[in-house]
């Protein structure tokens, strides 16, 4: 069985990931332990952890916040995750099974679904489910770890910022 800590870190991760904490966001020890319904220690090892990993950071006595990226940062990440994810969908065109074109379909359906209902949150992740399909369709685990952790950093911003327009939006242009 998972630690509790591991557990924590997964679902911090998640909501990072979802928009659910949002970047700046300040992580109270106190209230997450409540929150989640463990004491401090697990909370203060799930942070250390994901500070480390460079999805929160610390600042001197105010504590742990989700990590703000410059827009250089952000530059920087969406080059590469770009070049990454090309890289994925190349790998999954050479070897794609009936699962994967079925998991795509369902990421883009959930992301169809979101856009019509016009769900912010809601297609933020259906949307990571729609790329990290792919990712797994690509058949390469090195790659997806990196797209995963790329995918973290960027999906807290891409939440922030999605606006969702239904008649503009390439998912409603490609399904007309």
């Amino acid at each position: 069985m998972a630690r509790t800590a591991d557990k924590l870190i997964s679902d911090i991760r998640k909501e990072v990931s979802s928009g659910i904490l949002k970047p700046g966001d300040q992580l109270e020890v106190n209230a997450l332990a409540e929150r989640f319904g463990v004491s401090r220690t697990p909370i203060r090892e799930a942070i250390r952890t994901l500070v480390e990993s460079g999805v929160l950071e610390t600042r001197p006595r105010k504590g742990s916040f989700v990590r703000v990226l410059s827009a250089k940062q952000l530059l920087d990440l969406f080059q590469v995750a770009a070049e990454l994810e090309g890289m994925a969908c190349r790998l999954a065109a050479l070897s794609l099974t009936k699962e994967n074109v079925e998991a795509i379909e369902r990421g883009l359906a959930k992301c169809t679904k979101a856009a019509e209902v016009q769900n912010n949150a809601e297609y933020a992740m259906a949307n990571l489910d729609f790329h990290t399909a792919i990712h797994n369709a690509s058949g390469n685990d090195w790659l997806i770890e990196q797209l995963r952790q790329l995918q973290i950093n960027l999906n807290s911003y891409s939440s922030l910022y999605c606006i969702v327009d239904l008649v503009s939006h390439p998912i409603y242009c490609n399904k007309r």
